[in-house]
């Protein structure tokens, strides 16, 4: 059998940039740094499922960490990850390896060194004297804390990155 046993996990938009916001996309399909590194090092894919899209849709404007850090959305994206960590623990029962789990850094929901913070509604991106509202700030996004959170429930160690696409 030959299978490197070795997994990664992904999120969403590194394999389908079309899934952000409208005008966020800085490739065309997918990060392809991030995919010749799987392709080199022969780790096979999950993909994470975008919390953003399932919770409010492709029609969605840029929102900050402060605006999804709230119970409802918290408890969205924990209903997603939870089939996530079966499938976490029946690939270890089988004895593979979980690489580590890549984010996108200044994402609200996925980034893992840094976010963005600060927004409080009003007109998206401005304030009246037209400067941006956002606060970038070293903590994970939503998403990625309730994965950390549901893999210390579980009992399991991974490693997180980030990647910056700026």
């Amino acid at each position: 059998m030959k299978r490197s046993k070795k997994i990664v996990l992904l999120a969403h938009c590194l394999l389908n940039v079309n899934s952000k916001i409208k005008g966020l996309a800085n490739y065309s399909a997918h990060h392809v740094d991030t995919l010749k590194k799987v392709v080199e090092e022969e780790l096979g894919i999950i993909q994470l499922p975008c919390p953003e899209i399932t919770y409010l849709g492709m029609d969605r404007w840029g929102m900050t960490k402060n605006q999804y850090s709230y119970p409802a959305y918290r408890n969205h994206c924990r209903q997603l990850l939870k089939p996530v960590i079966d499938q976490i623990r029946e690939y270890e029962k089988q004895h593979y390896e979980i690489v580590e789990v890549v984010g996108i850094d200044g994402s609200p929901s996925c980034g893992v060194q840094y976010t963005e913070t600060g927004y409080e509604g009003g007109m998206v991106c401005c304030d009246d004297r037209n400067e941006p509202q956002t606060v970038r700030i070293e903590e994970s996004g939503v998403y990625m804390e309730e994965l950390m959170k549901l893999l210390n429930e579980a009992e399991i160690s991974l490693k997180f990155s980030g990647i910056d696409e700026k």
